[in-house]
């Protein structure tokens, strides 16, 4: 794959219409390689995390809540960017589509079982 200078020099568009782009080709549920995409950014790494955790909490939809919670410092050209990563990166807090069904058997598994002991320990009345 190419960076997007190389497409922007290859299509003759703005960064911002390749950005556009991807970030529709994402939402269809195409997957896009997540470090090239921070590599792209120019925000620091710690900087990246904090406006994801800020999408997390404002929602997507809307860039200028975010903007406005890094008090106009980031532009929107790199929100942009930032929602498109985010969008690839699920919240850590949320439950993950990928957590396999025998994982959450085992689970429900071990959950009734401490269950059932509790209730053998204490017994009928």
């Amino acid at each position: 794959g190419k960076s997007l200078t190389e497409l922007m020099q290859a299509y003759g568009v703005k960064r911002q219409t390749i950005l556009s782009h991807l970030d529709k080709y994402v939402q269809s549920g195409n997957p896009l390689p997540v470090e090239r995409l921070r590599a792209e950014s120019g925000l620091s790494s710690e900087t990246q995390k904090c406006v994801r955790e800020a999408f997390d909490k404002l929602g997507m939809d809307f860039l200028r809540p975010v903007f406005e919670t890094f008090n106009k410092t980031i532009s929107y050209e790199e929100l942009h960017l930032m929602r498109t990563i985010s969008r690839l990166q699920p919240p850590a807090d949320r439950i993950s589509a990928s957590i396999s069904k025998s994982l959450l058997k085992s689970m429900a598994y071990r959950i009734v079982t401490k269950v059932k002991e509790a209730c053998v320990r204490w017994g009928p009345d």
